[in-house]
């Protein structure tokens, strides 16, 4: 061997373990980063966790370590997966997914897939959820033994996506092959979600009797295995089947169950968003500071260019940049100054609507003389201006107002309170008239007098029940219409009263009518917020599904006020399936016993 070519193989010898070397310090350094940041995701410090994550991807990125990479991404995918952020979530796994489709593991390839497909049917993308899912199954078969639960989660997705697409016979076929392995390695896990997969298909096809027997299988699994969201899931379904069997009482079981889980779900939820959304803000802050750090720096540094170039140029000269540098640099921080102060402001000012307009409402149903009322609000992210409530004018007579302000936060808010305040200051006049028509002048006055911006008023019904008389007067102002509902009959009318809302016009085009109303007899109103909340398909709920659902469930059990408030307002997030409402949602229902 020759000295040069000697001294070439030195080189490449050291080169060899100088990257080796580098590449172990990369890993150790990520694995203790990792380590640091599960202990702060254990702890739900998740600023410190975002952070440790963070770094460990910034050092295996720069290293460009595919696979510690991936394991970091799959990490920081889990901890927004925790939190409901599926869309950043998602962005790492598909980090995650890209370096699993090059290399050598089949298995994580098929677990990370179905990740990916969970998420994408969380985001309601059912074409790359299907996607992701089928690769997910062709991976799993590749394998010689395959993990029984992974394979059987994958395959309960995909049935699951078959039934949304209306793949009727590919989503019995796959559920039922994790239905038999599950029955075959005796694992009742497996058989609570392939039981639960075919329950759902089922429903989606209206066949709810087979439904029935598969969601009766799964329940007492889900309660024995299931928690959180899962859990509120199987009840929403059990519920959803027993109610299209037209079995209430049951149904509504279901449903209190599903409420609750909900309602307990809600909770951890916001306290979740709110630590992530703070967490988010949080570093995004620090990188904020470390960008004027790096100005406050490039001042310095233009100060000491200054100082070099005041030799030759003059004092005058570098005075004059300096000033003018800390002049933008003033700017930038008033800036941020002003918008933070003006977040914080507007956050207050919706959090006092919030107060204000549920404080308007009344806090109790009213119960007395055989008359019953009950209303039920569902406010939006953002107040709204919907309002409720009841007054006792004797024994045998009741007012209702049912209304709905235009606009948000605390323009809405006043709205409202110059309506309830007019409304309290006329109580008397119409004790004596049982005229409503003053009393809608009256109202239509003072929001004309006291709002100066235009465009804005009241949507209002405002209406009398005379127990003794058995009559209902009612006017309608921009409202969706009264329903009543006939139980000997069992059929609806729809008083459709079209009349515009109070506050845009001088005089008032209100007109009252007059109708029966007796124990047979139930009144339903309802805000615009449950008629046009959308879904995921950008469908509108609508009157006809309002009607076909109250039809179904008056026709079929013998429900409370508030159960039927409850099963409605149900029904409608059923029909949104997770897409917020972005208006308020109200309803009230009246009825006579006796």
């Amino acid at each position: 061997m020759t000295k040069r070519t000697f001294l070439i193989v030195v080189f490449v010898f050291h080169h060899a373990v100088a990257s080796s070397f580098f590449a172990d310090s990369t890993s150790i350094q990520c694995k203790q980063l990792l380590k640091a940041g599960l202990a702060y995701q254990n702890e739900g410090k998740i600023e410190q966790a975002l952070q440790s994550y963070f770094s460990a991807l910034r050092l295996t990125s720069n290293a460009q370590q595919g696979s510690d990479a991936a394991i970091v991404s799959q990490r920081i995918a889990g901890l927004y997966e925790q939190y409901y952020r599926y869309e950043e979530s998602l962005n790492y796994l598909k980090t995650t997914h890209r370096y699993f489709q090059h290399a050598d593991s089949v298995l994580a390839l098929a677990k990370v897939s179905n990740n990916v497909a969970w998420h994408f049917i969380k985001l309601h993308q059912m074409d790359s959820a299907l996607r992701y899912a089928e690769q997910s199954i062709q991976s799993f078969r590749r394998l010689d033994k395959p993990p029984t639960m992974a394979y059987c989660i994958a395959l309960e997705s995909l049935g699951e996506i078959y039934s949304f697409k209306g793949k009727d016979d590919l989503a019995q076929a796959t559920l039922k092959e994790c239905l038999d392995l599950g029955n075959r390695t005796k694992n009742e896990v497996i058989v609570g979600f392939a039981s639960y997969g075919l329950a759902l298909n089922e429903f989606n096809h209206s066949r709810y009797a087979t439904a029935q027997a598969y969601i009766s299988r799964c329940v007492p699994i889900a309660d024995r295995h299931a928690t959180g969201a899962l859990l509120a899931d199987v009840y929403r379904l059990a519920f959803q089947i027993y109610d299209s069997l037209h079995q209430p009482t049951v149904a509504y079981r279901y449903l209190k169950v599903y409420q609750q889980l909900r309602d307990s779900l809600y909770t951890q939820d916001v306290e979740k968003k709110a630590a992530i959304v703070n967490a988010n803000y949080e570093i995004q802050k620090k990188e904020s500071e470390l960008k004027v750090l790096a100005q406050n720096n490039a001042i310095q540094k233009l100060e000491l260019d200054q100082q070099i170039l005041m030799r030759n140029v003059g004092i005058g000269a570098l005075a004059s940049v300096v000033l003018i540098s800390l002049l933008v640099y003033s700017r930038i921080q008033s800036k941020r100054r002003f918008e933070k102060q003006e977040y914080d402001r507007k956050k207050e000012e919706l959090e006092q609507a919030r107060i204000m307009q549920l404080s308007l409402l009344p806090q109790k149903p009213f119960q007395e003389n055989g008359i019953t009322i009950v209303g039920k609000m569902q406010t939006a992210t953002e107040v709204g201006g919907d309002y409720f409530d009841y007054f006792k004018l004797d024994d045998h007579r009741v007012l209702i107002a049912f209304g709905d302000a235009t606009g948000h936060g605390t323009t809405a808010g006043m709205i409202v309170t110059v309506t309830k305040v007019v409304i309290v200051n006329n109580l008397k006049q119409i004790r004596e008239s049982n005229n409503l028509l003053p009393m809608v002048n009256a109202i239509n006055e003072a929001l004309i007098e006291t709002l100066a911006v235009r465009g804005k008023g009241m949507s209002l019904q405002l209406a009398i029940l005379d127990t003794a008389a058995q009559t209902m007067s009612i006017t309608s102002c921009g409202m969706p219409y009264p329903l009543i509902y006939h139980s000997e009959l069992k059929t609806f009318q729809v008083m459709e009263l079209r009349q515009p809302p109070l506050g845009f016009l001088k005089q008032t085009l209100a007109k009252v009518h007059s109708i029966p109303f007796t124990s047979a007899h139930t009144l339903i109103l309802v805000s615009d917020g449950i008629l046009e909340r959308f879904n995921a398909q950008k469908e509108e709920y609508g009157l006809d599904r309002l009607l076909l659902h109250l039809q179904n469930t008056l026709q079929s059990g013998n429900l409370s006020l508030t159960g039927l408030l409850e099963n409605t307002f149900a029904k409608n997030d059923l029909f949104a399936n997770g897409i917020a409402n972005h208006d308020d949602m109200t309803g009230l229902c009246l009825r006579v016993t006796g």
